[in-house]
């Protein structure tokens, strides 16, 4: 018999804003008292799942993190959230059933473009004239040291190939 008290779920938080192309991960463990428990008889009767909802198609992915005859070293369990593929708001929800206690935590997540793109149209050019705008939404995008070349395909078919310049810190035209 194993009596636990002051039982809680951490998880560690996952941004809010994610882009294509990552891959985040969630980890979480169970503590007593501030302290994560790593118990092997204890965690082996856990049932610990992530499920991740896609708010607005409704998908579901379920990934179990419990595994026969096996609990992590550290008691903490993670998961990668590779079904996170396409723009959209999505619910991470973790579940651990302990047969007699249940803890869960949800997060709200929106997966976006990292880059948006605009093209305007010079109204007031004699012959048709566009801006590309290029702006990056990473915060953590080291503007110095990119690069950022747009390859137009003109009515011909021939194609052009220009760097576009840096306005500020994460826009380029």
């Amino acid at each position: 018999v194993t009596v636990v008290s002051d039982l809680s779920l951490d998880v560690d938080r996952l941004p809010k804003n994610l882009f294509l192309g990552s891959l985040p991960t969630l980890n979480s463990h169970l503590s007593q008292d501030g302290k994560p428990i790593t118990d092997k008889a204890f965690l082996s009767v856990l049932d610990v799942a992530v499920e991740v909802k896609q708010t607005e198609s409704g998908k579901r992915w379920r990934k179990s993190l419990s595994k026969p005859n096996w609990v992590p070293d550290d008691g903490v369990y993670s998961a990668s959230l590779s079904m996170m593929k396409e723009t959209a708001p999505f619910e991470v929800f973790i579940n651990v059933d302990g047969k007699t206690f249940q803890r869960s935590a949800k997060q709200l997540i929106t997966v976006r473009e990292a880059f948006e793109l605009n093209v305007a149209e010079d109204k007031n050019a004699s012959e048709p004239t566009y801006l590309l705008t290029v702006t990056s939404r990473m915060p953590t995008l080291d503007a110095a040291k990119t690069k950022v070349d747009a390859k137009i395909i003109m009515p011909d078919k021939k194609t052009l190939a220009k760097s576009l310049k840096a306005v500020d810190a994460n826009t380029w035209q």
